[in-house]
């Protein structure tokens, strides 16, 4: 799945090169939620692999689960609200958004003697 949707992604994106303004917004809208299934799905094959690899080990198959885990939710968590509109009435919606938003802005954030 992670290839097949990475896959989907890239040609998507190549495809919003076209220069129409309301295809780039449909590719944009379609490869966004394909490429945080494609890094779920990607991380998730990685850690099944090297957790079958170290399996004999339980301690460091279970904390190699435990990261992988760790990271999903984290991904899962800076994704799942770049795939929905940006405003939203539901307040609910709103406040689970808001942290997730401040972290990504905290990240993303250049210093201004390096620019």
């Amino acid at each position: 799945m992670a290839m097949y949707s990475s896959i989907l992604v890239a040609v998507s994106l190549i495809w919003a090169q076209l220069g129409d303004l309301r295809l780039v917004l449909v590719a944009l809208k379609l490869a966004l939620p394909l490429l945080g299934l494609a890094l779920a799905m990607m991380s998730l094959a990685f850690m099944a692999g090297v957790s079958l690899v170290v399996s004999k080990l339980k301690w460091l198959d279970n904390a190699i689960l435990i990261m992988g885990v760790i990271f999903l939710v984290i991904l899962l968590a800076l994704f799942f609200p770049l795939c929905f509109p940006i405003s939203s009435n539901n307040r609910l919606l709103r406040y689970i958004f808001y942290y997730p938003f401040c972290l990504l802005i905290y990240v993303t954030k250049t210093d201004p003697k390096t620019d």
